[in-house]
């Protein structure tokens, strides 16, 4: 699915669905696989959220946030940025599904 961009006065989110240009995924594209709470976790980091606003959505300390960053950033060796283009991508999916 090709995303449109939107005019920029229009959305103010720095990662958002409807913002991001996402070409249509070719065969053979890496897909990485992360926990349900890291999934959970990308979804918020996609709102543009700091590691403190994050911890208190999810009921854990900024430093697990972080902790959970780094695994991820481990697997896929992405910074925030890199995640949340993959993640709205489709190229980071839950482990098991």
């Amino acid at each position: 699915m090709i995303k449109q961009f939107v005019d920029a006065e229009k959305c103010k989110h720095t990662y958002c669905k409807d913002c991001v240009y996402i070409p249509e995924r070719p065969l053979g594209l890496e897909v990485f696989y992360v926990t349900p709470a890291q999934y959970r976790l990308l979804e918020f980091l996609i709102q543009d959220l700091m590691d403190k606003e994050i911890g208190n959505r999810m009921h854990i300390s900024p430093r697990t946030v972080k902790n959970h960053l780094t695994a991820i950033r481990k697997v896929v060796g992405k910074n925030r940025v890199g995640l949340s283009v993959l993640f709205v991508s489709g190229q980071i999916k839950i482990k098991g599904k």
